[in-house]
């Protein structure tokens, strides 16, 4: 439903607004699935807030409809985020690349709450627009699959939806972003190998 969608259809739930002081949606359902430490921000004011509050030396800035991607924006000075025109809400996170020395990026798949096909290995160009795909078989891989299933279970979406992840330094699982009611990149290699009942790994390239 819209009112379903409303709430959790996009990565606003991940944080909390930065004018509140109660708990973000994410927080409140899955307080062991860590987010990165961030703010919900409506306007130019709460982003400068949001700077304050995170007190770290660079953050990513993130509309909250924004997919592959798209839009996406770095700060690594408050001179340089108040330079961000802000146009529509955005989350604005630590930066976890200046936090750890390794980050692997995964996205996985849904179909109503059913997991569909393989965790995949997301692929990236330089200015961090997402590329493509190859699904994979680790033991994050394994984690992930357990944490969709969960998630899904408690949320109840309907219809194809997915979940963008990062395992940082080998050791610590993120939760990046929330794609519901809607087709992700990673479905489509998915889809197509249940259609012809491939049971192997792929590589998918936009």
């Amino acid at each position: 439903s819209m009112d379903w969608q409303n709430v959790f259809g996009n990565k606003s739930i991940l944080h909390s607004r930065v004018s509140s002081t109660s708990k973000s949606i994410w927080e409140h359902f899955f307080p062991e699935i860590k987010a990165p430490n961030g703010f919900l921000c409506h306007n130019e004011d709460e982003l400068l807030e949001a700077w304050n509050r995170l007190n770290v030396q660079s953050v990513v800035l993130k509309p909250i409809n924004g997919s592959g991607g798209r839009g996406i924006e770095y700060a690594n000075s408050l001179p340089e985020l108040k330079k961000y025109i802000f146009e529509t809400p955005i989350c604005m996170e630590e930066n976890l690349n200046k936090k750890y020395k390794k980050l692997v990026h995964y996205s996985t798949c849904y179909d109503g709450t059913k997991f569909m096909g393989k965790p995949a290995l997301q692929i990236f160009d330089k200015n961090n627009l997402w590329i493509g795909s190859r699904s994979c078989k680790t033991e994050w891989g394994d984690r992930l699959v357990v944490l969709t299933n969960k998630i899904t279970k408690k949320i109840r979406p309907r219809g194809y939806g997915g979940f963008d992840f990062c395992v940082a330094d080998d050791k610590d699982i993120y939760i990046l972003d929330v794609n519901t009611g809607r087709f992700t990149g990673s479905h489509y290699p998915n889809l197509y190998m249940r259609q012809n009942h491939l049971n192997g790994y792929y590589v998918y390239a936009t």
